[in-house]
C-alpha cells in the first residue's frame, strides 16, 4: 500500500485560546500529539510541520520531522487551510495522497488512522475524511430568526404534531478533524480537498475539537484512557519546569514596572538550555496577581525580544515571601 505525506498545520495565533497549539496537555505540548501519532503510523512517508512559530518548530526539529517556516500572510485568522496546503505542496516534496492532521483533534488512535487510510485505497476514492455522529440532537427543532423578525426551519422542517422522536431516526454527522486524506492533485488542480468521489469515516469513539477552555477539560479526560497512553511512551520531553520571570530572567524597577524590565541573559540562556534538552517549560509570573493588571501583551513581547524559549507562559502566581517546597532551586544556586 503506498504510503502518504502528512501535513500538521500549527500556527502561532488562536482566537480562542492564547498560543493553542503548543499549550500543554497531560504534559504534553498539543502539537505533539499530532507529531507522534504521524511518526508511528506505517503508511506515514514525510511528516511535514508548517507553522509561524518558532517554538512549535523546535518542537519538530526534536522530533526530525520536516519544518516550514510559514509565512505571515498564511498565518493570519483569515488565512484558508487549503491556501497552506498549497504553500507545502509548492514548497515540499509531497507524495500523490496527503493526509492532514489538524492539531486540535488529538484524541486519535492508530487504528482511526489505519482504517480510514484502508478504507481510502481500497474503494479508490479521492478523498475521505473522519466525521462524527451528532447525538441526541433533534435537527427539526433548531431554528433561525429571518430579516424580519420571523422563526424558520434552520436544517430540518418541522412537521406540527410529530414527536421528537420522529425526528432523530435519520443520522447526522459532523467533521471532527482527525484526519483529512485527499489526491495532491485535487488541491492543485480543482482547489479542493473534497473529491468528486468524497467519502467519510465514522469516527467510533468520543473525540473533541479545541476551540475553548471547556474543550482543553474534556481533552485532558479523554486522553488520559488507556488507549492513548502510547503518547506518554513516545513522548520525547520528559521533565515539567516552571520558571518565575522576574529576578529571575530580568531586573525590575522598584515601583514595579514590569515595562522597564532589564534581561539577565546568562540566566535566559541556563533556561534555554533546558528547553533544548527537551524540558517543558513553562514561565509562571505573578505579575498582576495583587493590582490586577493586565501585563500578558508586554510580557509576551519581552520574551520574544530577549528570545526566550517556552512553552507556555501562566499568570496567577499566588504573592508570598517564602516558598518552602522539596523541589525548588534558588536563582542564587541555578
Amino acid at each position: 500500500m503506498n504510503k502518504v505525506t502528512v501535513i500538521i498545520p500549527a500556527r502561532k495565533g488562536s482566537k480562542g485560546i492564547k498560543n493553542k497549539n503548543r499549550i500543554i496537555i497531560n504534559g504534553l505540548p498539543l502539537v505533539e500529539y499530532s507529531i507522534i501519532i504521524a511518526k508511528l503510523c506505517k503508511y506515514s512517508g514525510n511528516i511535514i510541520l508548517s507553522s509561524d512559530d518558532n517554538i512549535i518548530l523546535d518542537i519538530g526539529r526534536k522530533h526530525n520531522i520536516d519544518l516550514i517556516e510559514r509565512p505571515p500572510h498564511l498565518a493570519t485568522d483569515t488565512a484558508s487551510a487549503l491556501d497552506v496546503i498549497k504553500h507545502v505542496i509548492k514548497t515540499n516534496n509531497v507524495l500523490d495522497d496527503i493526509m492532514l492532521l489538524e492539531p486540535t483533534s488529538p484524541v486519535r488512535t492508530l487504528e482511526d488512522l489505519y482504517s480510514g487510510i484502508e478504507q481510502y485505497y481500497f474503494e479508490k476514492i479521492d478523498s475521505l475524511h473522519s466525521l462524527s455522529e451528532l447525538k441526541d440532537i433533534c435537527f427539526a427543532y433548531i431554528k433561525k430568526i429571518d430579516k424580519d423578525g420571523k422563526v424558520i426551519d434552520a436544517i430540518v422542517k418541522e412537521i406540527e404534531g410529530k414527536q421528537r422522536q420522529y425526528y432523530i431516526n435519520e443520522k447526522f454527522y459532523e467533521r471532527d478533524g482527525l484526519f483529512y486524506l485527499f489526491k495532491k492533485n485535487l488541491v492543485l488542480i480543482e482547489n479542493t480537498i473534497y473529491g468528486r468521489i468524497n467519502k467519510g469515516f465514522i469516527t467510533n469513539h468520543e473525540t473533541v475539537d479545541i476551540n475553548g477552555p471547556d474543550d482543553l477539560f474534556k481533552a485532558e479526560r479523554l486522553l488520559k484512557q488507556k488507549e492513548y497512553q502510547f503518547f506518554q511512551r513516545h513522548k520525547l520531553m520528559e521533565n515539567i519546569i516552571y520558571i518565575d520571570i522576574d529576578e529571575t530572567i530580568c531586573h525590575t524597577t522598584a515601583n514595579k514596572d514590569y515595562s522597564q524590565a532589564i534581561p539577565i541573559y546568562s540566566n535566559i540562556e541556563k533556561a534555554n538550555k533546558l528547553f533544548d534538552e527537551g524540558n517543558i517549560v513553562i514561565y509562571w509570573t505573578a505579575r498582576g496577581t495583587v493590582t490586577g493588571i493586565d501585563w500578558r501583551d508586554i510580557t509576551e513581547d519581552q520574551l520574544n525580544k530577549w528570545k526566550v524559549k517556552y512553552h507556555e507562559l501562566k499568570f496567577g502566581k499566588p504573592n508570598y515571601h517564602l516558598f518552602i517546597d522539596d523541589r525548588v532551586l534558588n536563582t542564587k544556586d541555578w
